[in-house]
C-alpha cells in the first residue's frame, strides 16, 4: 500500500473519524481514492471501480484490507482521455452516495 493511503488510514483511526469515509485525490492526470467503511456495509468492490470507470477513469490499481472491523480500499485510476481528466466532484458525490446506502 502507497505511504499516502496509509496515512489516511494512520489519520482516521488516530481521531476516531466516524466510517464510512471518501477520500479522493485529483492528482492531475490522476486520482487516488480511499475508502474506509464498516464491516457492516453493503457494497461491492467492483461497484466503486464501476463508477470510476463510468466516470472516464482506468483503474490501474485497487486493493482492500480489513483491520479491526473496518475495511479499507485503496484505488489508482489515470483518466482515460488525459486532456479531459476525470470530475472528481461528481466521482465524489457518487462514491458518497453507494456507500451510504
Amino acid at each position: 500500500m502507497e505511504a499516502s493511503s496509509s496515512n489516511v488510514m494512520n489519520t482516521a483511526a488516530a481521531v476516531g473519524l466516524s466510517f464510512p469515509v471518501v477520500e479522493l485525490r485529483d492528482l492531475g492526470s490522476s486520482i487516488e481514492v480511499v475508502l474506509i467503511s464498516g464491516l457492516d456495509k453493503n457494497f461491492m468492490f467492483h461497484e466503486v471501480i464501476s463508477i470510476l470507470e463510468q466516470e472516464g477513469a482506468e483503474v490501474v490499481s485497487a486493493s482492500f484490507s480489513t483491520v479491526g472491523g473496518k475495511i479499507f480500499y485503496s484505488l489508482h485510476a489515470r483518466a482515460i482521455i488525459s486532456r479531459v481528466g476525470v470530475e472528481t466532484t461528481r466521482v465524489r458525490r457518487r462514491l458518497q452516495e453507494l456507500i451510504n446506502c
